[in-house]
């Protein structure tokens, strides 16, 4: 039985590059057919939130409650999401 994989039809602006996002089984992104790798495992968990949101909105703490499921929401775990969206941030620009 193959992989369901859903494949968008996106092109990066300003080339030719084609992105899709496997989101059955693993979750995972390829840019031309190659897998991207993230800069930690936070950052494409925190990819996966935004991808499952389809362009809704989704605030910090709900964040933080999907990626540290047993923390508190507080100082420590507010600068730790902010850390991880930098580093998803700078991965996404990196590529684009």
């Amino acid at each position: 039985m193959s992989e369901t994989i859903k494949e968008s039809d996106m092109f990066l602006p300003g080339n030719k590059s084609k992105i899709w996002i496997r989101t059955f089984g693993t979750f995972d992104v390829f840019l031309d057919g190659v897998p991207i790798r993230f800069p930690s495992a936070k950052a494409k968990e925190l990819l996966a939130l935004l991808v499952d949101r389809r362009g809704g909105s989704l605030k910090a703490e709900q964040a933080i409650g999907y990626l540290w499921e047993d923390r508190a929401i507080d100082k420590q775990a507010m600068s730790n999401y902010r850390k991880v969206a930098l580093r998803l941030q700078n991965a996404l620009d990196h590529i684009i």
